[in-house]
């Protein structure tokens, strides 16, 4: 470019070109990225059937059998970091660039020097280079937003010369909606009475107190093999379209609860305490496959860097609970308030990669390590005493409700419950 610029041009009459010997960003590395923020909602509907069967007159057995009906909604917004510098930059090449095609375009000049200012137009100013800044003059200061140019990075496998939005890349990666619906993870457990007069069998004042051991069992479906066929595009595979219904993993919970009544008024009041702990085992689950997490766009590369499959090791987890309850109409109508307080550790993953694994288990802005304290209360009907009761049918109906006092990496959750539970009881 100096010999064009100092004897070339003057000897045609022709502008000056741009000796690219400016430097725009120093001698460090420049960062092209930003932030995702997702936002999330999700419609969670579950019915439960409890079984529970009096083996002795202090061992009860006991399933729990849930079946989910769960719908997600998510919208996100992307935030790029400011490239210092980029509008110099900008400026400086759309010249040169302009520059070159001029001369090039120029029929009358014929000179064996020209093929070299084809070369650099070729270099610098063609999508096929290796070297090309043409990605950058097209999609601006925000290029993974405007169009990601490269088949590694296109999961749709379109070419190397049609980009790739970040929109783009989300949509097929995380569906705006997703609905699933099935049985949840199983529990199956034993409850042994140690002291006192159970509930179901008297209302004497008294100190009642049991423990037991459940096991939950992963029965509930988790994320399928991630497959890729030609049918597949340009539509998501089959795993980003999943929600999973159980944890994958088996935990074993451990638990002690009981209750203190008295008499006041003529009327019952009991306070009842409630604590569990869970330990989680070792669990082969597929992977997840996506780009956030991995710095690769496209799911080859994920899964070569994770694995088809990794481990995961649930945190271990205390939940405990303590109420108040107080019957207003003898055996008619009760109301009750009370905290529910649970924490969990952080979960484990362990895949071929360290840092996806670190990734997964607490990032900036996310962690597994949970803690949440709700306070809750409710009123309740009982038609189950044989001479008040106003209908045959034994059934107990509920209303209550719940907020949060204070949440960590959890859903904060809002809730208003119409509850009905109905008995069927043999001998």
């Amino acid at each position: 470019m100096r010999y064009y610029n100092s004897d070339f041009a003057p000897n045609n009459n022709l502008d000056t070109l741009q000796n690219y010997s400016k430097d725009f960003f120093g001698p460090g590395e420049v960062l092209i990225g930003g932030t995702i923020d997702e936002f999330r909602t999700v419609s969670n509907e579950k019915t439960s059937f409890d079984i529970m069967y009096g083996v002795s007159d202090r061992v009860n057995w006991k399933m729990v059998i849930p079946y989910y009906t769960i719908q997600q909604d998510r919208s996100w917004e992307w935030n790029s970091n400011d490239i210092a510098g980029y509008s110099e930059w900008y400026q400086y090449h759309t010249n040169a660039k302009a520059g070159l095609e001029q001369v090039l375009s120029d029929t009358s000049l014929q000179d064996p020097f020209l093929d070299k200012i084809q070369a650099v137009y070729d270099k610098l100013y063609t999508r096929e280079s290796d070297y090309s800044v043409l990605w950058a003059l097209e999609n601006g200061s925000d290029p993974i937003s405007s169009g990601i140019y490269g088949e590694g990075y296109d999961p749709y496998f379109v070419s190397d010369t049609a980009g790739i939005t970040l929109g783009q890349l989300m949509d097929f990666y995380w569906p705006q909606s997703r609905t699933v619906k099935g049985i949840g993870d199983i529990i199956v457990g034993l409850n042994f009475r140690l002291f006192g007069n159970p509930s179901w069998k008297t209302n004497e004042p008294g100190l009642e107190l049991y423990t037991g051991l459940d096991i939950k069992i992963p029965l509930g479906a988790t994320l399928t093999k991630y497959t890729v066929s030609s049918s597949t595009f340009p539509n998501s595979p089959t795993q980003v379209k999943q929600l999973p219904l159980g944890d994958g993993v088996t935990v074993w919970r451990f638990y002690l609860n009981g209750a203190w009544k008295r008499i006041v008024d003529r009327r019952i009041f009991t306070i009842q305490w409630y604590f569990e702990n869970g330990i989680s085992s070792k669990e082969s689950l597929y992977a997840p496959v996506n780009f956030l997490g991995t710095s690769f766009m496209h799911h080859d590369s994920t899964i070569i860097l994770i694995g088809e499959k990794y481990l995961y090791r649930k945190g271990y987890q205390m939940r405990s609970e303590i109420l108040a309850n107080y019957e207003l109409f003898p055996s008619i109508l009760s109301t009750w308030a009370g905290l529910n307080v649970y924490w969990k550790n952080r979960d484990e993953f362990i895949s071929e990669n360290n840092k996806w694994n670190s990734w997964m288990s607490h990032h900036d802005g996310y962690d597994t390590q949970q803690i949440s304290f709700y306070i809750k209360g409710g009123i309740k009907y009982h038609n189950m005493n044989p001479i008040k009761r106003i209908f045959p049918l034994l059934f107990e109906l509920e209303i209550d409700g719940f907020a949060p006092i204070f949440i960590r990496n959890q859903y904060r959750l809002y809730g208003v419950r119409v509850i009905f539970t109905t008995y069927l009881q043999n001998w």
